[in-house]
């Protein structure tokens, strides 16, 4: 394979597994804000708003922190293309796959979630479907469209997160290509690596 195009795909790699790292945190706290809600007596999907909030600025900090290391790590003389834009091409390409599983979760939802009843149509299972991929922003999509429990997502709406995806992205690769310091103090340990790397990262120079 290409190096260059061998280089981009890692980082998509690195791209998806930080984005459903925040889907799982987003999902992962929905039974915590389901037993806030009840004791509250609050409506699921206001308690889900500012969850959903807290688990973008948690994808948001996992993301940064990751993509930073492959930037940093991709100032080396390596015989692909390096440039301060990978980031943000790696991101393009990383959206196309999400938006292609969200679109077929839209086209599934749209054919056949909707139950039919002579005198009732439920397609609320709408909502549930086409926004699984997308809970971390489930903020964004209730800003859109306020009216139901779980705002659906069409077409042209799921394109959304991809700008604030490529953003993201672009900007904590620039940053560490460029040498650029926001967080000085990272996060360590084997659960860190997990988190950050999707494995243990490796030492160099021998180191243990």
């Amino acid at each position: 394979m290409n190096p260059t195009l061998k280089s981009h795909l890692l980082g998509m790699r690195h791209i998806l597994h930080y984005y459903f790292m925040g889907v799982a945190i987003a999902w992962g706290g929905f039974p915590i804000v389901a037993f806030i809600s009840n004791s509250l007596n609050w409506h699921v999907d206001k308690i889900q708003i500012f969850y959903s909030i807290f688990a973008t600025i948690c994808y948001t900090i996992l993301t940064y922190l990751g993509i930073y290391d492959w930037g940093a790590d991709e100032r080396r003389p390596y015989k692909w293309a390096r440039y301060k834009a990978k980031g943000a091409v790696a991101a393009l390409m990383a959206f196309v796959v999400i938006y292609a599983i969200e679109a077929l979760a839209i086209f599934i939802a749209d054919r056949y979630a909707v139950v039919q009843h002579p005198v009732l149509s439920i397609t609320g299972v709408h909502g549930y479907i086409t926004q699984i991929i997308y809970m971390p922003f489930f903020w964004i999509y209730k800003l859109i469209d306020y009216s139901p429990i779980m705002p659906s997502v069409n077409y042209l709406t799921a394109l959304i997160p991809g700008a604030y995806i490529i953003v993201v992205n672009a900007f904590a690769y620039w940053m560490g290509y460029t040498e650029k310091v926001l967080i000085k103090n990272k996060p360590k340990g084997k659960v860190a690596q997990v988190l950050f790397y999707g494995r243990r990262k490796k030492k160099k120079n021998g180191q243990k």
